[in-house]
């Protein structure tokens, strides 16, 4: 049932104009079972799915095809989320905030009376369709689609890790090992291929977590031997990266053992890894061509990382000083800025622990005075698109009139299926306008930007006129 196509073209036209329209990326999850004052959304384009992310593995419930609506029962009676929601493919909502739309509806009983009789009729419409059989037969069709992903994982790598044993007792048995080393590479570049063919045909999340499974269980004993893919797969649940992978990627020097290092330096030269190194560098180039040539410059770079761009940062502004502000989530090390204090001592450095999420939704937002310049470093490819406009908006009430921004991220590239799905380690690739875009949205103009080796680029922002 089209929720919109029930009304006046009067009453729609008022409902439309109070809802924004949102992207979601396949798998991106819009709201969270047990969640409290959520909005109500319809799906415009594409189609969500009801899971259960308490059982192993998920347990896909319903699809919520375009039209159908999510979070209208919470907004009726103000009780919790019942269901996890998420994107099962690439899709576009229309988001109704529940406090803008209460007031519409206070305000205008004409626009009420109508839309609290089309959420009862489509009420009563799913009950009737809902009988007793109706959620096995959904379950049923969601376990079959994992099933044969399963299975394909399955034949796929079969012959990957056949290959691999091969590889293994020649390396034992031989001193060839150069001749060992191009088969390994031959190897994991057909698995690259492999995978990225895999999660094409089996992109949706249940039948893309069932693929994975099979291949990182069947991968499991090689990877481990790469000290990449060993910190990737032990890392502490909820992170995507630690610093410990981020160290690794930047140092870029393979480790491991026989067979392991031969696969920790192939994962080291994939195009991500190098554009992660790259961007790096051009943010530090670009930031330090920024600096205000004058006192008092103020410069807050957000996302700690490593701290290696704060510590070239700090050498940046050695000669006229100024305050160097760094915060994240976790500010877990800053060696390289310590050792560029004795260097640059004109610069005071200090360090803010901020729960990034809260701040880009606005919820909590730091104490900080005007920068001049702010760096955001690897974090717009861990964020959905809304999280990037509101966190890029958040950011500029601290920007100076004359300030400036430069923001990371990742372009499309072969290699994200293989992070994302053997590694675990998945980001959100765009295009440089569609980030472009997010940015505009969040208010600033973009000035610049700039492709990096790899799938990389940096953008420059100021203030919009």
């Amino acid at each position: 049932m089209d929720f919109l196509a029930s009304f006046h073209p009067e009453v729609r036209d008022s409902l439309l104009g109070i809802a924004s329209e949102e992207r979601l990326a396949a798998g991106e999850r819009l709201l969270q079972a047990g969640e409290l004052g959520v909005d109500v959304f319809l799906v415009k384009t594409g189609c969500l799915e009801l899971y259960d992310a308490t059982v192993t593995p998920e347990l896909v419930m319903a699809d919520v095809p375009i039209g159908s609506l999510v979070g209208q029962v919470s907004f009726l009676d103000d009780s919790p989320c019942p269901s996890d929601v998420r994107a099962e493919r690439d899709s576009t909502v229309l988001r109704w905030r529940r406090d803008v739309l209460r007031e519409l509806l206070e305000r205008e009983p004409q626009v009420a009376a109508p839309f609290y009789e089309v959420l009862a009729r489509t009420a009563l419409a799913r009950m009737r369709l809902d009988g007793p059989e109706s959620s096995p037969v959904i379950t049923a069709a969601a376990q079959e689609r994992s099933e044969r992903a399963r299975r394909d994982a399955a034949r796929m790598i079969k012959i990957v890790a056949e290959d691999f044993l091969s590889i293994e007792t020649q390396l034992r048995r031989d001193r060839d090992t150069e001749g060992a080393r191009r088969r390994v590479q031959s190897l994991l570049g057909g698995l690259e291929a492999g995978v990225s063919e895999l999660f094409e045909d089996h992109s949706q999340p249940g039948p893309a977590q069932a693929a994975s499974e099979v291949v990182v269980q069947a991968l499991r004993p090689w990877l481990v031997r790469s000290a990449l893919a060993e910190s990737c797969l032990r890392r502490p649940k909820g992170r995507v990266v630690t610093e410990e992978v981020l160290k690794h990627v930047l140092f870029n020097t393979e480790s491991g053992d026989g067979l392991g290092r031969v696969l920790d330096r192939w994962l080291l030269d994939r195009e991500s890894m190098a554009a992660l190194r790259q961007l790096l560098d051009q943010q530090a180039k670009t930031a330090g061509a920024l600096l205000p040539d004058r006192v008092g410059r103020r410069v807050l770079v957000v996302g700690a990382g490593t701290g290696n761009l704060a510590g070239t940062l700090q050498m940046a502004m050695r000669e006229k000083g100024g305050m160097l502000t760094v915060i994240d989530r976790q500010v877990e090390s800053l060696a390289p800025v310590e050792a560029a204090r004795a260097r640059a001592p004109k610069v005071s450095v200090r360090s803010q622990t901020v729960d990034l999420a809260a701040f880009a939704m606005g919820r909590h937002l730091p104490d900080l005075a005007r920068q001049d310049l702010i760096v955001v470093h690897t974090l717009t490819e861990y964020l959905p698109d809304r999280l990037v406009v509101s966190f890029i908006r958040a950011l500029g009430y601290y920007l100076t009139p004359s300030g400036s921004m430069v923001v990371s991220g990742l372009t499309p590239s072969r290699d994200d299926a293989l992070f994302r799905h053997v590694l675990g380690w998945g980001t959100v690739r765009r295009t440089p306008e569609e980030l472009e875009a997010l940015i505009v949205s969040g208010g600033l103009r973009v000035t610049s930007a700039e492709k990096v080796r790899g799938p990389g680029m940096v953008l420059t922002a100021t203030a919009a006129d």
